[in-house]
């Protein structure tokens, strides 16, 4: 079972993102100013450890129209899921996002959720009901090869 804790974007928990973020991929990512993050945890041996750490930013809800840009503000968009090799595979990413996914429809039910995905994530999002949703755009400014090529994904609202 794991236990998911919203943490406020100190000192402290941007370290701990980015750490587990580098043992994840291999590559150092930080939680976006703007965004809130999420910290997973797993009983191992009777201790608490964390397994997965996300980072999402809620629709904006002054925004009335979406406008051109994929992840603009009008739209609720998942920035960051990241879980420990040993522990994927086991439902904990999908109950990360749905988690997330439950806020954000508390927030604002109307709006969409937007991703953009690496390759092989693709098909964890779409076993989650996100589709692809545009072309795939190349990241310049990623050093891992797992980032090179993003996939711009989608869900629906609940009806």
């Amino acid at each position: 079972m794991v236990e998911i804790e919203h943490v406020s974007r100190n000192g402290k928990n941007r370290h701990l993102f980015r750490q587990l973020a580098r043992d994840t991929c291999g590559e150092v990512f930080d939680v976006p100013e703007e965004d809130q993050a999420v910290f997973a945890y797993a009983q191992k041996h009777g201790r608490k450890v964390l397994i997965g750490v996300a980072s999402y930013r809620l629709a904006l809800q002054t925004m009335l129209e979406p406008g051109n840009i994929f992840l603009s503000p009008y739209y609720h968009v998942l920035t960051f899921l990241f879980v420990k090799r040993d522990w994927q595979g086991l439902g904990h990413g999908s109950a990360i996002v749905k988690d997330i996914e439950r806020r954000m429809a508390k927030h604002d039910a109307s709006r969409h959720v937007r991703i953009e995905s690496a390759a092989k994530a693709v098909p964890f999002f779409q076993a989650l009901e996100y589709k692809v949703a545009g072309d795939i755009v190349e990241s310049i400014c990623s050093g891992s090869p797992l980032f090179r090529e993003l996939h711009r994904m989608e869900k629906l609202p609940s009806s």
